[in-house]
């Protein structure tokens, strides 16, 4: 006879009502149809207790087996005494000791929930009751013979079918819809058990019928007719395994994509296991938080999810530093990790490792086995390690293309940027130089110019050979950072001193725009003057270039961590957020309309980080925004440098009170 080992989460109210409905239709074939049926004749009677004691045992020893995921079925030897209390046991106490002996091995035994036990107990009270009915109808006045075993065959078979139907239906209700491959193959199998069942029961009643002290040699080929089942099970179970192992490799090569794969793996899993929950877990590497991607029901699906792992909790950090799975059957014995993994909703799990090159990187995990006759087992376990062992593999190999194409997308991006640095680089330098040329060639004609025309040629001259002069620098620039050839020099400077150079150098290039500095009192710093001059120019410059007219750019100064912080803000209309850190990358100009404008080869931002991160500063964009970009160079104060004479002037001995503020502006007037 065969039940179902209880729904998948969700549908139980459905279920309570199928239940309901199947204890009150027992109950009124009971009372109604079965109480009138007299006992059976004869003198010999089997006790109801003892027959319920049998019915108990049957479902305490029972078989079970898996058709795919979601199709539990358990199969016991429960027709032997519903065979025997055909022939032995009045109809209306075979119904009651088949009810009682139920409910005491599901609910004290297999510890099932509630509304399992309400739908196990329902359907098999009905069957056994049709059964009944069938038997008497079929049997007529035979007392033992080929009529009473035919009439037992048909109520076997009549319970085999009604049970596979019922089963069937309950777990369209909890699975939400019907395999009918899989509700095929259950029947038939129902029908084969039922009727090698009820053969054996038949053998049974034909031995108490002759000489009831026989009875007793009956257990051993009962036990081995159960040992057959057992192994059925087992072999099936481990054919399934293979199978789903052969289809996980064939599955996981196909996968490259990193999402494609987690999602394969945990398929899986949860199918080869019969598990209702999987999960992957990828420890803490490189400064990224540790990730996990859960699918299951009412669980996160569809990609990885940072997390807090603490290694107090769970064994992810004793199979990270073991590098074997583990195996937490149902109930889990240890109190701390029983909690913490209620807390997840797990109730019995497997964990292994995957491997990485340089070791453990990950846990999988898959909880919850399905059905409540079995937990997980060594069997289990040994497979699971090698899924896993696959899983490693196939995750590794994705991550390499993962990073095989993030390296070409990055390539492809160089090489674009390199052709509009071409481009741009070419327009930058044919612009001067063409201005340049040309007020040239306009003065040595043989044309009488004013003096004032003569000066204002040389000045553009001037500037553009100025222009000309930073570009080529740019590139030198750019070329020693790439070939790692910088120098560095550290002496004692005033950070405060260099800024105001720089402000005072800008010249013409202020044009409409207002400059003005907020300054404390600051430490002088041991650095690279000439570097720092040309990070603060740069970033001024940029300023300047990327804001309206009109507008204000300012320049703070403070002492901030054993150090001085300089500022640069602008009112410009600011760096979109996902290209804010890629400002400082070689070549890169966010608005390449804007730069033709303006001018620029996308190297400037570049250079200051590198100078910046040669001498040990820190560049960084604090904000950026439509209301304008704030950028910060910290330079550390590395005070405890020698100093000649070990003396230090006066200008340079650290304020002993707080300093206050000091306001210094160029350019256009603005009220304040």
């Amino acid at each position: 006879m065969q039940r179902t080992d209880g729904p998948k989460r969700g549908s139980t109210k459905r279920l309570w009502i199928l239940g309901g409905t199947l204890v009150a239709a027992s109950f009124a074939v009971a009372i109604g149809l079965v109480r009138t049926i007299p006992a059976p004749a004869g003198t010999i009677r089997i006790p109801w207790f003892a027959l319920a004691a049998m019915f108990a045992a049957a479902e305490v020893f029972v078989v079970h087996l898996q058709f795919r995921r979601g199709d539990a079925h358990s199969f016991s030897l429960s027709e032997v005494p519903l065979t025997l209390g055909l022939f032995f046991v009045s109809p209306i106490a075979l119904v009651g000791a088949h009810a009682l002996g139920a409910v005491a091995a599901l609910t004290f035994h297999r510890r099932q929930s509630p509304v399992k036990v309400f739908f196990n107990v329902g359907h098999l009270t009905l069957e056994t009751g049709l059964a009944v009915l069938v038997f008497h109808a079929v049997r007529g006045r035979a007392l033992m013979g080929p009529a009473a075993w035919g009439a037992a065959f048909a109520a076997a078979i009549t319970t085999a079918i009604i049970a596979s139907l019922l089963v069937a239906l309950a777990i369209s209700i909890s699975q939400g819809s019907l395999k009918r491959s899989a509700a095929v193959k259950s029947v038939v199998l129902a029908l084969t058990v039922g009727v090698s069942n009820t053969s054996l029961g038949l053998l049974g009643a034909q031995v108490i019928w002759r000489d009831p002290v026989a009875v007793w040699l009956l257990f051993a080929p009962a036990a081995v007719v159960f040992l057959a089942y057992r192994g059925f099970g087992v072999q099936r179970s481990k054919h399934e395994s293979m199978q789903f192992l052969y289809e996980s490799t064939r599955l996981l090569q196909r996968s490259i994509e990193i999402d494609s794969t987690l999602q394969a793996v945990m398929d899986q899993g949860r199918k080869m296991f019969r598990a209702d929950i999987a999960s992957i877990t990828f420890l803490p590497a490189d400064g990224e938080p540790p990730l996990r991607a859960t699918i299951g029901p009412g669980e996160f699906s569809g990609g990885l999810a940072p997390i807090d792992l603490d290694p107090m909790t769970g064994v992810w950090a004793r199979v990270a530093s073991e590098g074997q799975a583990i195996l937490l059957a149902r109930p889990i014995r240890n109190e701390r990790l029983q909690a913490h993994f209620a807390a997840r909703g797990i109730q019995d799990a497997m964990i292994a490792p995957i491997f990485g090159e340089s070791g453990v990187m990950g846990t999988f995990l898959v909880g919850n086995r399905l059905g409540e006759v079995s937990t997980f087992d060594e069997a289990d376990l040994q497979m699971f390690e090698t899924l896993a062992n696959h899983a490693s593999i196939a995750i590794r190999n994705a991550r390499l293309v993962s990073s095989l194409k993030d390296a070409l997308s990055r390539q492809t991006e160089l090489n674009r940027m390199k052709d509009d640095f071409v481009a741009t680089i070419s327009h930058e330098l044919r612009t001067p130089l063409t201005s340049i040329l040309g007020f040239v060639q306009t003065m040595l004609r043989p044309t009488e110019f004013t003096q004032e025309e003569t000066r204002s040629f040389l000045e553009i001259i001037d500037r553009q050979a100025h222009r000309l002069s930073s570009l080529i620098e740019d590139l030198l620039m750019v070329s020693r950072v790439e070939g790692q050839t910088i120098v560095a020099s550290s002496r004692k400077v005033s950070a405060e001193r260099i800024v105001r150079n720089v402000i005072a150098d800008l010249g013409p290039r202020v044009g409409t725009h207002e400059i003005v500095l907020s300054a404390a009192k600051v430490p002088s710093v041991y650095t690279d003057e000439e570097f720092i001059y040309r990070i603060v120019s740069n970033l001024v410059d940029n300023a300047i270039k990327y804001s309206p007219a009109e507008s204000r750019v300012s320049l703070g100064l403070a002492a901030v961590d054993d150090g001085v912080r300089i500022t640069i803000e602008d009112e410009g209309e600011g760096i979109p957020p996902h290209l804010s850190e890629r400002v400082f990358d070689r070549f890169f100009q966010a608005d390449q309309s804007r730069t033709r404008t303006v001018g620029g080869a996308g190297l400037g931002l570049y250079i200051c980080r590198s100078l910046a991160d040669a001498i040990g500063c820190r560049l960084t964009l604090d904000r950026s925004d439509p209301s304008g970009s704030l950028f910060s160079l910290w330079i550390p104060n590395r005070l405890s440098a020698p100093v000649d004479n070990g003396k230090r002037d006066e200008a340079d001995q650290e304020p002993t009170q707080e300093p206050e503020p000091i306001d210094f502006a160029i350019g256009s007037s603005r009220n304040n």
